[in-house]
């Protein structure tokens, strides 16, 4: 049997030197670029354009990225994303509206939509004409298709960028690239048809669909270059949003407390800072001694989206108008007014918002209500009341609504938006409601008194605005 013939493994060293670095250079070597920091090329910013066709489709929008680099920023802090550029073209002319945060160019309360119209031939043209315009729609629908409508004029603020006649007489010259700066502002009210009808404010740009209707509100910035003889005009229209902040006086943010002094001598009912309303009873109800509930809210009636807004219940329940059948979610009688206060089922404080759209012309009305949080129940009282063994208060408090986003606004006979403080109480299972009581409360989405300068802030759009109103039907947010 012969041998297996193989060559021994190689000796490798035990240890492999390494190459001295230095930042010094070789007399053979060229010293290029001495950098500590990370190569350019990781915090580079590069930008970018695209284009894309208007909600109108009469225009279509160049958008790019600012450009100026990011500033630079340690880890962990917040970077904010640059500014687009909106620059909108049809044919002959050319919107420049500036760089401006978000998809779609969006302004405040007494916004001013400032820009500058480009013409690239000037060939027969004899005027140009640039305007605001706003528009209200609901549209009553029937099997998915329009069925009837109901349009109203919001505004209309035209301005004269050039004439033909007064450029000949030295009024209005054209720049050499045909350019011209334009600036319109928003108006506080709308247009009215109606001199004797109350001014309306305006209202923001909204839209909201329901099963059988749908309503929008849109805000348009229209360009028209008007030419000689048979040449057509050419028209450029783009959709702006209008999304102003609704401001509360600031007293009204403060908790209207209430001394105990004054609670065991007058009530809740007789305090000046107190606004108290009955309820009234249900149809199904006993007769005999009957319960009774009240609803006090601060008197001034106002709540902030998403700030604390207080509320007091003041709700009476005898003992012999409970079914003697009712129980509670584990299975317990209810015996008492306060085993029916341990039931989070049986009596519920929350805050609703109503939308509400109407077509006159087709006599359709419809409305979506949306709950928007549940009351957080501070304390229940016993000691303050009349009737200590089946009377209670119910102290509680909101904090409804998307911040900055939910306030009540209205356009009469087309769209309505309101909030409400919804108060139910049920006694027994099928019993039905004995109580549904709704308090309306005025909502804005801002306070004069989170800023020191409210002035200087009107100019800012609120975008929560837009995202509240575009929510879906009968939802329920906490």
């Amino acid at each position: 049997m012969s041998s297996l013939h193989y060559n021994p493994p190689p000796s490798y060293a035990a240890t492999v030197p390494t190459p001295n670095y230095s930042t010094v250079p070789l007399p053979c070597e060229e010293l290029v670029e001495l950098a500590l920091n990370p190569p350019p090329y990781l915090t580079r910013t590069s930008s970018s354009s695209s284009s894309s066709s208007s909600s109108l489709g009469e225009s279509s929008l160049q958008s790019s990225a600012a450009s100026s680099s990011r500033p630079s920023t340690s880890q962990g802090a917040r970077v904010e994303e640059p500014s687009k550029h909106f620059i909108f073209s049809s044919g002959n002319i050319e919107l420049d509206l500036g760089p401006k945060d978000g998809d779609i160019p969006s302004y405040g309360l007494q916004g001013r939509v400032r820009g500058v119209v480009r013409i690239k031939k000037m060939n027969h043209v004899q005027g140009i004409v640039i305007s605001l315009e706003g528009r209200a729609q609901v549209t009553a629908m029937q099997g998915g298709l329009p069925c009837g409508h109901t349009e109203r004029k919001l505004l209309y603020v035209p301005l004269k960028l050039y004439t033909k006649e007064s450029s000949a007489k030295g009024k209005a010259r054209a720049t050499p690239s045909s350019e011209f700066p334009f600036e319109l502002a928003f108006p506080t009210h709308a247009d009215s048809t109606d001199p004797t009808a109350a001014p309306i404010a305006l209202p923001p740009t909204f839209r909201n669909s329901h099963p059988s209707m749908e309503g929008w509100i849109k805000y348009t910035v229209k360009i028209q270059v008007i030419k000689s003889g048979l040449w057509p005009r050419d028209v450029l229209a783009t959709v702006v949003h209008y999304l102003p902040k609704f401001y509360s006086l600031p007293e009204t943010l403060l908790w209207p407390a209430i001394s105990l002094m004054d609670a065991k001598r007058f009530g809740l009912e007789t305090n000046e800072k107190w606004k108290t309303t009955r309820a009234s009873l249900s149809s199904k109800t006993p007769v005999q001694d009957e319960p009774t509930m009240s609803v006090s809210i601060p008197r001034t009636a106002r709540a902030v989206a998403n700030y604390c807004f207080p509320v007091n219940v003041t709700l009476r329940i005898p003992s012999s108008s409970i079914p003697r059948k009712a129980r509670t979610q584990e299975g317990k009688p209810i015996t008492s007014i306060d085993d029916l206060l341990a039931d989070p089922t049986r009596v519920q404080i929350t805050m609703i918002k109503t939308t509400t759209l109407t077509t006159p012309t087709v006599g359709a009305k419809s409305s979506q209500v949306t709950t928007l949080a549940r009351a957080y129940r501070q304390q229940i009282e016993a000691e303050l009341v009349s009737r200590p063994h089946d009377e209670r208060i119910i102290r509680a408090w909101f904090r409804a609504g998307r911040k900055e986003g939910e306030a009540s606004w209205e356009i009469p006979g087309l769209v309505d938006v309101r909030y409400a403080i919804r108060v139910t109480v049920s006694l027994g299972e099928g019993e039905g409601c004995i109580f549904k009581h709704d308090e309306e409360v005025r909502m804005f989405s801002h306070s004069l008194g989170q800023f020191e300068c409210p002035f200087e802030v009107h100019d800012e759009p609120a975008r929560n605005l837009l995202l509240a109103s575009a929510l879906g039907n009968n939802l329920t947010r906490f």
